[in-house]
C-alpha cells in the first residue's frame, strides 16, 4: 500500500515556518502586551535580551515611550506584579507620564523603602514575569494590535533605550475554532488519501 507523505511534509513545514515567526516576534520585542481586556492589561516579558547595557541606578523604572494614544493624567491598579529587571525588585507601580513632552508614556517603577535600581545587559534577558494593569479608565487611549514604541531606563539624567514594547493581538476565539476546523479537516482528507 503506497502512502502519500507530501500534505504531511507541506504541513510540517508551514508549521515550522509560523514558530519561527512567534519565535522572531518575540526575539525582536522586549515586552509583549495584550490590552484586549483593559481591565485587566498583561505586559509580559519575551525572554529576548536587553538591546543595550545601561543602568539607572534608581528606582525609578522604565518608561514605555508614547504608549496611549491620548494625554493621560493617572495611576493604574497594579495585580500579580512578577515583571522584574533580573537583579531589581518587582515593577510594581504603574502611573502615566510626561517623558516626551506630553503625558501619554507609561511608567512602571519600583515601591518600597529602598528599591534596588535596574542594570540591563546585551547578554541578559531583559526582563522576567509579567505584571497586570486595570487601565479601564484609560481603555479609549490603549494601543491598538501592532503598536509598538521605546522601553527606556528612566533616571532623570541620560535615558538610555533599552528594547522596544509591542502590543500582540489576540486572536478571536471564532478565528480559532475555525483554524481548528480546517486543520481536522485537511487531516481527515490527507488520512483518507493514505489508507
Amino acid at each position: 500500500m503506497k502512502t502519500n507523505q507530501r500534505p504531511l511534509i507541506h504541513a510540517t513545514a508551514v508549521a515550522g515556518l509560523l514558530l519561527s515567526a512567534l519565535t522572531l516576534h518575540a526575539q525582536i520585542y522586549q515586552l509583549l502586551i495584550d490590552d484586549s481586556n483593559p481591565a485587566s492589561v498583561v505586559f509580559s516579558a519575551s525572554g529576548a535580551n536587553s538591546s543595550a547595557d545601561a543602568s539607572n541606578g534608581s528606582a525609578q523604572g522604565i518608561v514605555l515611550a508614547n504608549f496611549f494614544t491620548a494625554i493621560q493624567s493617572i495611576g493604574y491598579t497594579v495585580s500579580a506584579p512578577t515583571l522584574v529587571v533580573p537583579g531589581s525588585d518587582f515593577l510594581q507601580t504603574a502611573t502615566s507620564f510626561n517623558f516626551g513632552g506630553t503625558q501619554v508614556d507609561l511608567n512602571l517603577s519600583n515601591s518600597g523603602p529602598s528599591p534596588a535600581g535596574e542594570n540591563f545587559s546585551t547578554s541578559s534577558v531583559a526582563f522576567l514575569g509579567s505584571v497586570t494593569l486595570d487601565m479601564t479608565v484609560s481603555a479609549a487611549a490603549l494601543p491598538s494590535p501592532g503598536a509598538f514604541g521605546s522601553i527606556v531606563a528612566f533616571n532623570f539624567g541620560t535615558n538610555p533605550t533599552v528594547g522596544e514594547w509591542t502590543v500582540v493581538a489576540v486572536p478571536e476565539p471564532e478565528s480559532c475554532a475555525i483554524a481548528g476546523g480546517l486543520a481536522l479537516i485537511g487531516f481527515a482528507l490527507w488520512r483518507r488519501r493514505t489508507t
